[in-house]
């Protein structure tokens, strides 16, 4: 695929707005076309089984992850063109929501086994900037935000093959706003695409 095209974002006052009040939007972004071959170059790649317990809140967590992409993956160039079209989009608000310039400079490839458990109630890392973006390629599980590490008020956000979830992270609007998210019940093999921008 030499080209790579992303279905049209919300408009952008509705989306940040949303992501300002709530800490995550999610939207469709993916055509089938394009979705499915990202798939199928996800599928190819060697994974690593990550630790079930991580951190000093010992976060469970089953997955593997792929950071390795081959020399013409399709992953960069999805990488430029949404980080190019959230830039564009800010241009259009009156004040942009970031005071740092959007440069995701993490990519990885996440895949979650059938199972209940994907990754239990956690905050991204604090020296996340910006945003956190992760694209659903295949499978269906529930992601959830919620209000503390017990998953009070667990709230589920659309994450349908195809769609992107956008999180806040710190410096978003001037603050240090990380929601609460956790990734369960994996009713089929779900492979996910994330970026992040670590400062």
């Amino acid at each position: 695929m030499s080209q790579l095209s992303l279905l049209a974002f919300p408009p952008c006052a509705d989306w940040v707005e949303e992501l300002r009040d709530r800490g995550v939007v999610s939207f469709p972004i993916l055509n089938d076309a394009t979705r499915a071959s990202l798939a199928t170059e996800a599928k190819s790649y060697q994974y690593i089984d990550q630790p079930t317990l991580v951190g000093q809140y010992h976060v469970r967590q089953r997955f593997a992850s792929c950071i390795e992409f081959s020399e013409d993956s399709q992953f960069p160039k999805l990488k430029l063109a949404f980080e190019t079209a959230v830039i564009n989009q800010f241009a259009e608000l009156d004040e942009s929501p970031i005071s740092e310039t959007l440069n995701f400079n993490e990519m990885v490839l996440q895949r979650y086994t059938p199972g209940r458990l994907g990754i239990s109630p956690h905050r991204d890392q604090k020296r996340c900037r910006n945003l956190i973006a992760a694209f659903t390629l295949v499978g269906r599980a529930k992601f959830c935000v919620c209000d503390d590490r017990h998953g009070n008020n667990s709230r589920e956000i659309n994450s349908e093959p195809g769609s992107v979830i956008i999180l806040r992270a710190g410096g978003f609007a001037g603050q240090d706003v990380r929601p609460f998210h956790f990734i369960s019940d994996i009713r089929e093999q779900r492979i996910s695409f994330a970026l992040r921008q670590f400062g």
